[in-house]
């Protein structure tokens, strides 16, 4: 079909790849998540993007077979080979929106997918932060065991990190021995560098930057993902 057009089987696979790196590097950039009855979701143009996954996926498996049927055996494969990788990146970013995060003044409620974690503030352990968009958060009665990951570009947990200044501030996250940051055995000044580097530096109370100092304008050493 698209030869008959005189339009090579590489080009538009060139081009639908080029969509989808588009619309994957958009939606990453886009605003945090949509509130419904204060309950915060991945924003409405990530899931859009996931619907124009869904779309491309069955567009080039309908050309694919269509390729087949014609003995088109370009077309054919072109289109076989995007729909699969369509169909793979559409399955894996379907799952990656499948949550949702709400929080009121003494816990948090994490989705994801069909597991969902209720979070009393008192029950946190630990704190961590990730990438410049995640913070690790640790409490003694998850049975996994492991942190759960807040995504910082998807919700707004703002009473969250509000409360774990304060319980940081008040002494209650001593430095963990693999956790190593000098001069900071409390990780408050961990706390306020990460508050100002996800844009939440109005969560900084005046009594944090008279105990920790101006950190020099911020230039006290950090991890390497936030250069």
């Amino acid at each position: 079909m698209f030869t008959h057009l005189g339009i090579p089987g590489h080009l538009i696979m060139f081009i639908l790849m080029g969509i989808v790196v588009i619309v994957i590097a958009v939606q990453r950039k886009r605003s945090k998540g949509k509130f419904t009855q204060n309950v915060q979701k991945p924003g409405q143009l990530k899931i859009f993007f996931t619907r124009v996954m869904v779309f491309l996926t069955i567009f080039t498996g309908i050309f694919a077979v269509i390729g087949v049927m014609t003995g088109e055996t370009e077309m054919a494969i072109v289109f076989t080979v995007i729909f699969v990788i369509f169909l793979v990146l559409t399955y894996f970013m379907r799952r990656k929106f499948d949550m949702s995060y709400q929080e009121t003044d003494e816990y948090f409620i994490l989705r994801e997918k069909k597991d969902e974690y209720k979070v009393f503030y008192e029950d946190i352990t630990y704190w961590e932060r990730g990438t410049a968009h995640e913070i690790f958060i640790f409490e003694g009665t998850k049975s996994a065991g492991g942190p759960l990951t807040i995504k910082l570009n998807y919700f707004n947990p703002e009473i969250l990190l509000a409360t774990l200044a304060d319980m940081t501030f008040k002494d209650q996250f001593p430095r963990r021995d693999y956790d190593v940051y000098p001069g900071d055995p409390m990780k408050k000044k961990e706390m306020v560098q990460f508050l100002h580097r996800t844009d939440y530096k109005y969560l900084v109370k005046d009594e944090y930057i008279e105990e920790t100092g101006e950190l020099d304008g911020l230039h006290w050493p950090e991890h390497k993902w936030f250069q």
